[in-house]
């Protein structure tokens, strides 16, 4: 009869810890949480060509830096960075950029990482429709509570 008692306690003794949730765990699903948003915004102001929001979303410092499928090198440093998204909304007349999974979040102290997979696509300047899938990993950095956009690197996934 103990025995009997101790299997119907378990998934009772199971269910309240799944309920009680430390803070450092709510904490950093709130953190993940933000991170998810500052990717969701990214996605629109690519989608948008929307230079300021893209401005509101990276921290505009000499470190930061971005590389993406047309690119045969590295953009560094925040005048750079933003050079190369002008030169990107040039390119397209229409664009939509969106995650085809939720993103794999990382954070540890003041800084964070996510990995994802996004498909890009629109129209050309020159009149040619354009879409394709990407590997994406971007990095954040925590600053005074407010996460900020350090790096992007895209690769076009190999179709």
């Amino acid at each position: 009869m103990d025995r009997l008692r101790q299997f119907a306690a378990a998934p009772l003794i199971l269910l309240a810890l799944t309920l009680i949730e430390p803070a450092s765990i709510a904490q950093m699903d709130e953190q993940s949480r933000a991170i998810k948003a500052l990717i969701e915004s990214f996605e629109r102001a690519l989608s948008t060509r929307d230079m300021r929001m893209l401005e509101q979303l990276w921290a505009h410092e000499p470190y930061v830096m971005v590389v993406s499928p047309r690119d045969k090198s590295f953009s560094i440093g925040w005048d750079a960075v933003r050079n190369h998204w002008a030169e990107v909304f040039e390119f397209w007349s229409y664009l939509n950029v969106s995650l085809e999974a939720e993103p794999h979040i990382r954070i540890r102290e003041g800084m964070a990482w996510a990995s994802s997979v996004a498909r890009a696509g629109g129209q050309t300047k020159a009149g040619q429709p354009l879409y394709f899938s990407t590997l994406m990993t971007d990095v954040f950095e925590n600053r005074e509570g407010r996460w900020y956009m350090v790096a992007h690197h895209a690769s076009r996934m190999p179709e």
